[in-house]
């Protein structure tokens, strides 16, 4: 029976795209090219109530590959949200919000696009670099004591830049945190990237904010001292061509 404090624990679209090992690529190519006739829309949207989708999938199905993107482009779709950085509704993001409409994408115009994806970086810029050296899901990260006070203490150096630079977060920290945790068993994309040899994220989600701290006169002294073994990890995979992956012993 699936309960719905289960039902609340499962992946969204892009969490569980983030996590995918195999057939990614095919997945989001055939993601992209499926187009839902409107017959089809009008006949989900005439049972006249909001309906709840679980999908239980593994990525190397092959019936799932193709089955799969079809439910996701019906009950999903593809949701792109603009924005103007300093909230208006301008003549320009009202003609892309169009566009992508057109396109078949939802496409909301947020009043604080800003505080989006602060809220978005919030995460990814402490659970990526900790998930990357210590090869831990988000689960085990949140529930062993001493990372989840690491992500903490990272998440709060990075809320200080981001309330001086007028972000406010919808949510609090320990929610935040509260909901990676639900997210269970996941891979963040650093840590996959570790693990098949790809360059890493390592300056976009962690080497910015501490830009950020440094013109904001703000200290960071956890998450530069996160940065700094990541990017040396980076460095030295990179120099050896290698990957870093912990298999068990046979």
């Amino acid at each position: 029976m699936v309960t719905k404090e289960r039902f609340a624990q499962g992946m969204t679209v892009q969490q569980y795209l983030d996590q995918m090992g195999t057939n990614k690529d095919t997945f989001v190519k055939f993601l992209g090219e499926i187009k839902v006739k409107p017959e089809d829309k009008k006949a989900l949207e005439s049972l006249g109530k909001k309906l709840k989708c679980m999908v239980i999938t593994e990525d190397w199905c092959g019936d799932a590959l193709y089955n799969v993107p079809v439910l996701l482009k019906l009950i999903e779709g593809n949701r792109f949200p603009v924005g103007e950085l300093d909230g208006s509704e301008s003549e320009r993001v009202k003609n892309i919000t169009a566009t992508f409409t057109r396109a078949g994408f939802k496409s909301p115009v947020l009043k604080d696009i800003r505080a989006e994806i602060w809220l978005k970086l919030w995460g990814n810029l402490s659970f990526n670099p900790i998930s990357a050296l210590t090869h831990s899901t988000l689960v085990d990260i949140c529930q062993f004591p001493l990372t989840r006070q690491l992500a903490a203490d990272m998440m709060t150096e990075a809320q200080t830049i981001a309330h001086k630079l007028n972000i406010e977060f919808r949510v609090s920290l320990e929610k935040r945190i509260a909901g990676a945790e639900k997210v269970g068993k996941h891979k963040t994309s650093m840590l996959q990237d570790i693990e098949i040899g790809r360059a890493i994220e390592i300056d976009a989600l962690v080497g910015a904010v501490i830009e950020l701290g440094r013109l904001t006169q703000t200290p960071t002294p956890h998450i530069d001292s996160v940065y700094a073994c990541v990017k040396l990890l980076a460095k030295t995979l990179g120099e050896e061509k290698g990957k870093l992956k912990i298999e068990k012993i046979v």
